[in-house]
C-alpha cells in the first residue's frame, strides 16, 4: 500500500499536494469534541516531529451547550498548533493561499494558540461572544520555505517569538432579512522574546462590518 501523497513528495514534491483527518465525538449530550490534522508535505524515512519536510497542523476543540444550565449559550475551547513551514513551496505557485491569504488556519507557519469564546443568543438575529485567547508566533510565514542552510531539523516557535493575549466582545447580527452587521472590541497585549522589547505594544482595536447576501 502506498499513499500518493507520500510517493509524490519522495519523486521530488513537484505539486502541492494535502490531505486531512478530522473527526468529531458526542460522548454525552451537550457535549461535542472535535480534532482535525492537516499534512502538507510527509515523509515515513524521516522523523516525523524534527525534519522539516514533515509540515502538518493540528486543531482540538471542545464546545459546551447550554453550560450550567444557561440556555441560548455555548461555551467553546479551541487550540490549534502550525508547525514550521506548513503551508509555504519552494515554487511561489505552489504556496498554500489564494490573493496572499492562507487557504488554511488564519495563523502563520511556526505558531500556536488557544482561546475560549462564551457566545449567547440575546435574539433570533442578533448574538454577543466573549473572548479569550493567548496566541504565540515564531519566525516564518507563507512566502518563506525552508532555507537549506538551516540543515534538516525544524525547531517550533524558532526565532523571535512574539506573544499576544487577547480578550475582547463581539456583536453579531441581521439588520433585516439578508442584511448582516459585525462588531468586535478587542484589547491586544504583546510582548517580545525576553531581551527584545522594541516589539512590545498594546493595542485596542475596533471593527465593524457590514454584509448583504445577494
Amino acid at each position: 500500500l502506498m499513499i500518493y501523497h507520500i510517493a509524490e513528495h519522495h519523486l521530488g514534491d513537484r505539486d502541492n499536494n494535502t490531505m486531512s483527518f478530522d473527526v468529531a465525538a458526542f460522548p454525552f449530550p451537550g457535549h461535542r469534541f472535535y480534532g482535525e490534522l492537516f499534512i502538507d508535505d510527509f515523509t515515513l524515512s524521516r522523523n516525523p516531529f524534527t525534519y522539516f519536510g514533515n509540515k502538518f497542523a493540528l486543531l482540538a476543540g471542545w464546545q459546551w451547550t447550554a453550560p450550567f444550565g444557561l440556555e441560548r449559550c455555548d461555551l467553546r475551547v479551541e487550540a490549534a498548533r502550525i508547525e514550521p513551514y506548513v503551508y509555504t513551496h519552494t515554487d511561489s505557485i505552489n504556496v498554500y493561499s489564494n490573493y496572499n491569504r492562507s487557504l488554511g488556519h488564519w495563523l502563520e507557519p511556526n505558531s500556536d494558540d488557544i482561546r475560549i469564546r462564551f457566545n449567547t443568543l440575546l435574539h433570533r438575529d442578533v448574538s454577543v461572544t466573549l473572548l479569550s485567547a493567548r496566541t504565540r508566533s515564531g519566525e516564518g510565514d507563507l512566502e518563506t520555505p525552508h532555507d537549506a542552510s538551516k540543515g534538516d531539523r525544524k525547531r517550533f516557535l524558532s526565532g523571535t517569538v512574539e506573544t499576544r493575549r487577547t480578550w475582547g466582545v463581539e456583536f453579531r447580527g441581521q439588520l433585516i432579512r439578508d442584511v448582516f452587521f459585525t462588531f468586535q472590541y478587542h484589547n491586544i497585549t504583546t510582548k517580545r522574546a525576553a531581551g527584545e522589547s522594541s516589539g512590545d505594544s498594546k493595542e485596542h482595536r475596533f471593527w465593524f462590518d457590514l454584509a448583504v447576501n445577494y
